[in-house]
């Protein structure tokens, strides 16, 4: 029997990616929320792959050691001119559709996402929306049910070497 939430985030993926093709892919990590809804991300013109821009928690940060990375986050895709924002956490999920987000954001300019293993800045981007307690949020406003996600996860997969990295795991 399928979930009143999972079948509407398919059908009505997060505003965040709007600027984005999203299609449905396999949850990247099991059990993270009530309901989990994965995509993988293309360029609207069809680009698979692209550079992953964002911010290194480790210089925010100073007892992380992991290679993971804050908000802004955004995909340039190959052959675009410029990235295109798919995460914000100022204005996407929970905390920032409520207006109320106290996540640490990045500033100044963006980085671009290296792969751990070959140092590949080209992926196949997937990413993992987390949703717990929609109940409330289907009585109150059931066509935004779905930009309410209580955790994120994006990782990728290097087009270079095949492997599989989280860049990004945060709880909103």
């Amino acid at each position: 029997m399928s979930d009143p939430t999972y079948d509407h985030v398919l059908a009505h993926p997060p505003r965040c990616l709007d600027p984005v093709r999203a299609t449905p892919a396999p949850v990247i990590v099991q059990d993270r929320g009530e309901v989990s809804v994965a995509f993988r991300l293309t360029g609207l013109d069809g680009a698979q792959v692209g550079e992953i821009l964002g911010y290194d928690l480790r210089d925010y940060n100073e007892h992380v050691d992991s290679y993971e990375f804050v908000s802004p986050l955004a995909v340039k895709w190959d052959g675009a001119a410029e990235g295109a924002v798919v995460f914000d956490s100022d204005i996407h999920g929970y905390h920032g559709e409520l207006d109320c987000s106290a996540k640490i954001r990045g500033e100044g300019a963006p980085q671009v996402f290296a792969c751990p293993a070959c140092k590949g800045t080209r992926f196949a981007v997937f990413a993992q929306f987390d949703y717990d307690g929609t109940d409330e949020l289907w009585d109150e406003d059931p066509d935004t049910v779905q930009n309410f996600f209580s955790n994120l996860i994006v990782s990728g997969r290097c087009a270079s070497c095949g492997t599989e990295t989280r860049v990004l795991d945060m709880d909103l």
